[in-house]
């Protein structure tokens, strides 16, 4: 059966584009390539949901115009649950654009619009959906991401937290019934002061983490040097597989939600949280060494075949 996520965070139309170098005041700068989709951490992680098997539904805004309408038809059409997905008169839909230079620079102007609206009640009322689980991004108000923690204990519903964007000033003391959380290097660094280049700097990152948050279980995501799961009085080192990373000028971020997501569809099925982290470790590997965003992210009889040919443990278990 397919866990329902209840995912809780932005989104946006984003326009991506690449320019032989940043513009300078005064000259207009062609570009070479431009790209528009659907992106925010809310919605990229609920069409990675639907990519990877699951069932989610997204809690989130939009404004009540043209793009608002084109985005929700979108996500609905791609079998995302958006009757949480509000709609708004009094804000424009949130908007971003990145300007990829030929140097390897970058610039970002972001417009949170309807964003910037999504509140408690809206979160809330999500709820009455009775998800099996629910996935938290940082990208929402304090106070949302609180009370979504709250809610979700309340109700006893698993809550996988994504702890990005960065926000050092968040009263992690005030979570409750957390039971994952996902962090990248530089993430555990900007909330510890601690570096997880070594096993040790894992372990007391792990620890400290868990003690912010209350959390059961503490996920890093080290890139090359493979990921460090954490649990209770268990934690595991697992290595990365030899897969060269794509190129991906555009739609960055799909590896991290499909990640995220296979760990949380993989775990509600068996409670296990070290097979969740293998399976989720080969998602998130495929997803970055394919061309493109949410085309890049596998499906299940992908992940099942590659996990045959390189990890035969894990195929045993995720072939069902």
């Amino acid at each position: 059966m397919k866990p329902r996520i209840l995912v809780i965070g932005n989104t946006y139309l984003q326009t991506d584009f690449h320019v032989p170098g940043l513009p300078v005041s005064g000259y207009v700068t062609q570009a070479e390539a431009c790209k528009e989709w659907v992106g925010g951490k809310g919605a990229i992680s609920a069409l990675c949901a639907c990519k990877l098997g699951a069932s989610s539904i997204l809690a989130g805004r939009a404004g009540e115009d043209f793009t608002g309408r084109r985005i929700r038809e979108y996500l609905h059409g791609s079998g995302i649950d958006v009757r949480f997905f509000y709609m708004t008169r009094k804000q424009k839909t949130g908007l971003r654009t990145i300007i990829h230079s030929a140097q390897g620079n970058q610039s970002e102007i972001c417009f949170a619009g309807a964003n910037a609206d999504f509140a408690v009640k809206d979160a809330e009322n999500a709820f009455t959906t009775k998800p099996d689980a629910v996935y938290l991004h940082f990208d929402v108000a304090h106070e949302v991401a609180v009370a979504s923690a709250r809610l979700a204990k309340m109700k006893h519903i698993p809550l996988f937290l994504s702890a990005s964007p960065i926000k050092r000033d968040f009263p992690f003391e005030l979570l409750e019934g957390v039971n994952t959380v996902f962090l990248d290097e530089e993430e555990v660094y900007q909330y510890t002061r601690v570096k997880v280049d070594s096993m040790e700097g894992c372990m007391k990152a792990a620890v400290l983490f868990q003690n912010k948050t209350g959390a059961k279980c503490v996920v890093i995501k080290r890139k090359e040097k493979g990921i460090f799961l954490n649990y209770g009085k268990y934690y595991k080192a697992i290595q990365s597989y030899a897969l060269k990373p794509a190129d991906h000028v555009y739609e960055n971020g799909y590896a991290d939600a499909a990640f995220d997501i296979a760990f949380i569809d993989d775990y509600m099925k068996r409670k296990l949280y070290d097979h969740a982290c293998e399976y989720a470790n080969v998602a998130g590997t495929l997803t970055d060494a394919a061309e493109g965003g949410l085309e890049a992210v596998p499906d299940k009889e992908t992940i099942i075949q590659f996990a045959k040919a390189n990890c035969p443990e894990l195929f045993l278990n995720v072939r069902e």
